[in-house]
């Protein structure tokens, strides 16, 4: 499945005099998440930024830059303070607009300069992927209802990305913990899970990614241990329609969670292994 790694490094000099070796140490920052489409001319990203800048300079303060953007429009930049000569490490995310379609270029740089300014590494393209589709699976039985309310897109030309909630509720009493599940992956992989007890918590923030065929979608499953001696029983399995890696000109923005449902593929299996 696609990600993003983005490198900057700069070694140590060893043909200066002593008085640059301050200057000249190695530095360096990686960058390692993933970027979405954020509708047809737009994307979103996050990830873990790290930075280690060895300058000791009371007139700069240290930064490192991670640039990002469309490929044919210019770099914006979220710019981090780095701190000390150790590594630094941020959480961090931004959004922005591109053509339709177009990838998004990133690079990264540190200003190591007398003058403030930027050394920059190679810069990456990733694909951002396609439109997203609605997915819905529920299973109830009796006093016990869970429900997985998301979207689906293609994550590049063979991966994919599941983001939603899954919500459960229990009105039964039971002797023993009981649990929630999302089972998901493609059409022809294996079942993955996420998983929430009853007790600590009626519902999580699922956001998963997967490998699978070009031109396949993805399936999803919920379901309780509401069976005998606590084993899974299952709602029947969703099929979403496969996935565009591409948006078609003039495509609308995907619907909201809570419009009508209707494009989805109900077959009937039997219990997957958990």
């Amino acid at each position: 499945m696609p990600a993003v790694t983005v490198r900057f490094y700069k070694p140590r000099r060893e043909d200066l005099s002593r008085d640059d070796h301050d200057r000249w140490r190695e530095h360096g920052a990686l960058f390692e998440g993933t970027v979405d489409p954020d509708g047809p001319e737009g994307y979103v990203f996050s990830g873990t930024l790290s930075a280690t800048c060895q300058v000791v300079d009371a007139g700069i303060t240290n930064t490192v830059a991670l640039g990002h953007g469309g490929a044919s429009a210019d770099f914006s930049y979220e710019k981090r303070e780095i701190k000390g000569t150790d590594e630094n490490v941020y959480e961090i995310s931004g959004r922005g607009k591109r053509a339709l379609n177009e990838d998004v270029d990133f690079r990264l740089g540190i200003n190591l300069h007398n003058d403030g300014s930027y050394e920059y590494g190679d810069k990456v393209t990733a694909p951002a992927g396609g439109p997203r589709q609605l997915i819905e699976a529920r299973y109830d039985e009796g006093g016990v209802h869970v429900i997985f309310r998301g979207h689906a897109w293609a994550d590049g030309p063979e991966g994919y990305a599941i983001e939603g909630r899954l919500i459960a509720k229990n009105d039964k009493v039971s002797t023993t913990q009981e649990y929630a599940t999302l089972g998901y992956g493609s059409e022809s992989g294996s079942w993955h899970y996420e998983t929430i007890d009853f007790d600590s918590s009626d519902s999580k923030k699922i956001l998963v990614r997967g490998s699978r065929d070009s031109d396949e979608g993805v399936a999803i499953i919920v379901g309780t241990t509401s069976g005998t001696l606590n084993t899974y029983k299952y709602c029947d399995k969703v099929i979403c329609a496969p996935l565009r890696p591409k948006f078609e000109p003039g495509e609308p923005p995907a619907p909201a969670w809570d419009r009508p449902l209707s494009h989805y593929l109900h077959l009937l299996v039997g219990p997957p292994a958990h």
